[in-house]
C-alpha cells in the first residue's frame, strides 16, 4: 500500500517497533524466539534499498549474512542461522518468482513456555521490472504460550496485488485470512479467559487520485466466543481519505536519506529524527482535509444487530496547531450515530443477573434472575432516555455522539469529561538535564555500567543518604567530566560512584534528528527502608 513497506519488506518484518532490542526504554524483554527473529528481520530490512527494483531488494536479502550475535541467537532457537530463506523459483516467461520461507519450529523454553509452528511460505510473482507483484502465502498452524495461557492460529493465508507508481509509492490490495484464533487457559479451562474467533478476514485497498489517495480497511469475523457468550457477524469498515501523495513521497525519501543514520537508533529516536517530516505530513493532512470515515462497525448478539457509523476529522486547524496538542484536540470534529436494539440491553442484563444469582445464591437475592435482568435493563434504558442521552426509534436506542470544540455531547446533551489526573510528585532521586527545545533525551544503555550498593553501614543500620553527581554525555554517547556536586558522608562510596558513572555509555541526545552533547545533573536520595543500591540514572 502507498507509503507502507513493499510486500517483501512486510515479509521481512519491517517495523520500527522491532528496532534495537537493547533499547533502554522500559518495555517487557522479548523471549528468545522473538529476540532472535527481531534481530534477523532487522538485518534483512537493512539489506534492502527501497530505491531499487523489487527483485534487486530480494536478491540482497537472499545474500544477507547475519552478524555473529544474530547468528548465535538464531542457532540457539532454530538450530541453524538461516531459518528465513529467500530464493528464486522457476517462473513463467517474462516473470520473476521468489519464495520467502520460514522453517518449522518446536521450541521449549523456561517455565514450560512453548512455541510451535509449521513452515510458512510467501510467494512473490512479479514482472521483470519489479514494479508489479502478486503475492500469496500460507501458514497452517502457529501456537505459543505457557501452562497458564496459550494462543494459537490455524489456516492463515495472505494474498494480494501491489504496483509501484511513478512517484515510487506502492498501491494495490491485500487480504489476510485466519481460519481460527484461539486463546486458552489449559490449567483452568472454561474459566472465562478462553477466546475463540472463527473466520477472521482482513482486507485493505488503496484508491489513487491525482494528488491524494484513500486507504480502505475491512474486517469480518464470523463469530467471537468468550465466557460462554458469542457475538456473530462482526464488521469493521473504515477509510482514511485525502492522504497527500506528495507528503508521503517526501516522507519515504527522507527515510531513505537517513537510512544509515537510523540504523543505530532506537524506535523512539527514529521517530524523533523523522518528526519534521511527520509534521509536514500533518500539515498536508490539514490542508487536504484528511479524515477517518467509519462506514460501519457492527455485530450481532443473539440475532440482534448493533452498529456505529461516523466520521473523525479536523475543522479550522492550522499548521501551528501541530505544535500544540491542546489546540489540536479542540479542532477535532467527530460525529457518530450509535444504534443498539433494546433487546440486546435486555439480553445482556439477563446474563448479568443470572451470573449474580449463581455467585450469590438465592438467599442473598430472592428476586428471580429474569425479574432482576428486566429491572437492570429498565434502569439502563430509563437513565439513557430519561437523561436525554438517547432516544428510542423502532425498538432501538439511538444516540448521535459528537465531539466538537473540546465538548462531548450525546443526543445533544453535554457529557462531562474526566479531568486530567494531577502530575505525580517528583521522586526522591532524579535526573535533570539542560535539554534544548525539540530535543530527545539521552538514554543510558542498559548493562553498560552497574551502580554499587550503598555503603555497608547505610544498609546494615538502614540509614538515609543523599548525594549529587554531574557529568556530560557527548555526541558519541561517551561520559566525561564526572564530578560530585553534593558529597555524601561516605567519601569512598562517592569515589566508587564516580568510577562507575564514568564507564556508562549512552545513546546520545538528539535535536532535529542530530546527536548533540548534553550536561546531566543527578541526585541520589535513600530513605530508611529504601533499596540496597541507587536506582540507575536514565
Amino acid at each position: 500500500m502507498a507509503g507502507l513497506p513493499s510486500p517483501p519488506a512486510v515479509a521481512a518484518g519491517q517495523a520500527p517497533a522491532a528496532n534495537d532490542a537493547a533499547s533502554p526504554v522500559a518495555r517487557p524483554a522479548p523471549g528468545p524466539v522473538a529476540d532472535a527473529l527481531q534481530s534477523a528481520l532487522r538485518e534483512l530490512q537493512l539489506a534492502q534499498d527501497a530505491r531499487q527494483p523489487l527483485h534487486v531488494q530480494l536478491d540482497s536479502m537472499a545474500a544477507v549474512r547475519y552478524t555473529p550475535e544474530t547468528a548465535a541467537k538464531l542457532r540457539a532457537v532454530f538450530g541453524n542461522e538461516r531459518p528465513i530463506v529467500v530464493e528464486r523459483q522457476p517462473a513463467k516467461p517474462g516473470r520473476l518468482l521468489y519464495r520467502v520461507r520460514l522453517q518449522p519450529l518446536h521450541y521449549s523454553g523456561k517455565d514450560d513456555a512453548r512455541v510451535d509452528w509449521d513452515e510458512a511460505l510467501l510467494d512473490l510473482d512479479m514482472d521483470q521490472a519489479g514494479k508489479a507483484v502478486d503475492f500469496s502465502g500460507h501458514w497452517n498452524t502457529l501456537a505459543g504460550g505457557d501452562p497458564a495461557f496459550r494462543l494459537s492460529a490455524e489456516n492463515i493465508s495472505l494474498s494480494g496485488r501491489q504496483q509501484r507508481s511513478r512517484d515510487k509509492l506502492w498501491f494495490g490490495n491485500g487480504q489476510l485470512r485466519v481460519g481460527r484464533l484461539r486463546g486458552e487457559t489449559p490449567r483452568t479451562p472454561n474459566a472465562g479467559a478462553d477466546l475463540t474467533i472463527d473466520d477472521w478476514r482482513m482486507d485493505w485497498r488503496t484508491v489513487e487520485h491525482p494528488k491524494t489517495f484513500d486507504m480502505q480497511f475491512q474486517q469480518r469475523m464470523a463469530s467471537i466466543a468468550a465466557a460462554g457468550e458469542q457475538v456473530e457477524d462482526l464488521h469493521v469498515d473504515m477509510r482514511i481519505v485525502n492522504i497527500d501523495r506528495a507528503s508521503m513521497v517526501a516522507l519515504q525519501a527522507a527515510g531513505e536519506r537517513q537510512r544509515q543514520q537510523l540504523k543505530g537508533m532506537t524506535s523512539e529516536q527514529q521517530l524523533a529524527a523523522m518528526k519534521p517530516m511527520f509534521q509536514t505530513l500533518g500539515k498536508a493532512a490539514i490542508l487536504r482535509g484528511s479524515a477517518l470515515e467509519i462506514d460501519e462497525i457492527s455485530a450481532r448478539y443473539r440475532g440482534n444487530k448493533a452498529s456505529i457509523r461516523g466520521r473523525v476529522g479536523l475543522q479550522g486547524a492550522v499548521e501551528a496547531d501541530l505544535r500544540n496538542v491542546t489546540a489540536l484536540v479542540k479542532k477535532i470534529v467527530a460525529r457518530f450515530e450509535i444504534r443498539v436494539p433494546v433487546a440486546i440491553v435486555r439480553d445482556i442484563a439477563g446474563v448479568v443477573a443470572e451470573r449474580q444469582a449463581r455467585q450469590q445464591g438465592a438467599a442473598a437475592n430472592p428476586m428471580p434472575p429474569a425479574q432482576m435482568g428486566q429491572t437492570i435493563a429498565d434502569v439502563i434504558v430509563g437513565k439513557l432516555v430519561g437523561g436525554g442521552y438517547a432516544r428510542i426509534e423502532n425498538d432501538e436506542l439511538v444516540s448521535t455522539v459528537e465531539f466538537r470544540n473540546g465538548r462531548l455531547t450525546a443526543n445533544g446533551k453535554e457529557v462531562t469529561l474526566p479531568k486530567p489526573a494531577p502530575a505525580p510528585a517528583a521522586p526522591a532521586s532524579g535526573q535533570r538535564s539542560n535539554l534544548p527545545p525539540n530535543a530527545l533525551q539521552a538514554r543510558r544503555i542498559e548493562d553498560s555500567c552497574r551502580l554499587p550498593d550503598f555503603p555497608d553501614e547505610v544498609i546494615a543500620q538502614d540509614l538515609p543518604l543523599h548525594a549529587g553527581f554531574a557529568w556530560r554525555v557527548d555526541e558519541t554517547g561517551k561520559v566525561a567530566n564526572v564530578r560530585v556536586t553534593a558529597a555524601s558522608r561516605f567519601p569512598a562510596w562517592d569515589r566508587t560512584m564516580l568510577d562507575v558513572l564514568g564507564q556508562c555509555r549512552y545513546i546520545p541526545a538528539l535535536q532535529d534528528g542530530k546527536p548533540i552533547g548534553l550536561q546531566v545533573d543527578w541526585s541520589v536520595t535513600r530513605s530508611p527502608g529504601g533499596p540496597r543500591s541507587p536506582v540507575p540514572a536514565p
